[in-house]
């Protein structure tokens, strides 16, 4: 784990170590993704390291796959984290971040942890945050009144922020196409990144259109504190 997460932060590995590196990658995909190759079902990873602080390691896998029989294609999220310290066992929690939402929470414990595989098919952009801090956050109590509609204004305001965001997205991305050149690895990073974008800039609508929830009341404050371990804006694309 710790010589594949040194690989991602590499910026120009060689191709025998990117080679051994999407080996690595798809065993840690095919213990918790089935594909089936046999029926025409197709996967494509991408990896990204987590950050340099010392205490763990490991990597975040974006794998896309294609079902050949239904035409589905669905993409699911792995995190495998070690810590950086072979005889230190891993403590605290983690959390999935995707446009302002929590889509997995998972405690750490032992020498080895790998998640299931979390559907972000339809999320923006990732970020995985990871606390040492072992205490249960407290409940929160429901709130109570019933939520207020958005008003046309909000909703005009929304559609233009949405429609900037996806020409933002759309220029980006075709830069990113242009400066890749030949290389399929960074064009398939571009390609998930403008996904991502466009993904976060549906999410951002979205929200910003529905209905306000009326704040809880009496929520106790969740004391810990997290801090960004991987990020997905840095990718690594699996070799051809």
């Amino acid at each position: 784990m710790l010589a594949a997460a040194g690989v991602l932060r590499t910026t120009d590995p060689s191709a025998q170590a990117e080679r051994a590196l999407d080996s690595a990658i798809r065993r840690i995909v095919a213990d918790v993704i089935s594909v089936d190759t046999s029926a025409g079902d197709l996967l494509d990873c991408i990896a990204y390291p987590t950050a340099t602080d010392g205490t763990i390691d490991g990597v975040m896998i974006d794998a896309t796959t294609y079902a050949y029989a239904s035409g589905v294609t669905r993409t699911r999220s792995v995190i495998a984290l070690v810590p950086t310290d072979e005889t230190a066992s891993l403590r605290g929690s983690i959390e999935l971040h995707a446009s302002g939402a929590t889509l997995h929470t998972s405690r750490l414990s032992g020498g080895l942890f790998v998640s299931p595989a979390i559907d972000t098919t339809d999320a923006g952009p990732l970020a995985v945050m990871v606390t040492d801090d072992v205490t249960e956050p407290p409940a929160a109590q429901p709130a109570p009144a019933a939520p207020v509609p958005r008003t046309a204004g909000e909703k005009a305001a929304a559609k233009k922020a949405h429609d900037a965001a996806l020409k933002k997205a759309r220029k980006k991305y075709a830069k990113a196409k242009k400066k890749a050149g030949t290389s399929k690895r960074k064009k398939t990073s571009a390609k998930k990144k403008y996904a991502r974008s466009r993904a976060a800039a549906k999410a951002r609508y979205r929200a910003a259109v529905a209905d306000v929830a009326p704040p809880a009341t009496s929520v106790p404050t969740d004391q810990r504190v997290f801090r960004p371990a991987i990020s997905t804006d840095t990718g690594w694309a699996a070799v051809a």
